[in-house]
């Protein structure tokens, strides 16, 4: 998304909202170079509890991958080895609370779930997503 200006992602988000739906998921990896400009209207992706950490510091909500467990119930082969979340918890270096992804753990689903709304700041600013 970092392509488009702020505007314009800025007029997704109404759009979607206007549609009755709950919210815009929507996500960069560049939260602090070439995706700043969308502060509060993408979740920063990142691949560690420390980026994680940065990215809310900055002022963004965060998604993080959570490498050493797999959602329950994945049958990827390519996670065999892997071994399945059994409710540990995770916390960023700063001791901010990693959120599991409610669609992952439980009955919820991301129509029904709106944590990774970036405008949804009721919602844990870290959500934690297991490989799968």
């Amino acid at each position: 998304p970092n392509l488009f200006d702020r505007d314009e992602v800025s007029s997704w988000h109404k759009a979607v909202r206007n549609s009755g739906m709950h919210g815009l998921l929507i996500y960069t990896h560049f939260f602090d170079t070439k995706g700043s400009h969308l502060k509060h209207l993408a979740m920063a992706s990142v691949d560690t509890f420390s980026r994680a950490d940065k990215a809310v510091n900055a002022g963004w909500k965060a998604a993080v991958t959570i490498k050493d467990r797999k959602a329950p119930g994945s049958r990827k082969p390519q996670l065999k080895a892997t071994p399945e979340w059994n409710g540990e918890r995770y916390t960023t270096p700063e001791g901010r609370k990693v959120s599991i992804c409610p669609a992952q753990i439980s009955d919820k689903d991301c129509n029904t779930c709106g944590w990774c709304d970036p405008k949804n700041f009721k919602a844990p600013p870290v959500v934690g997503f297991l490989i799968h």
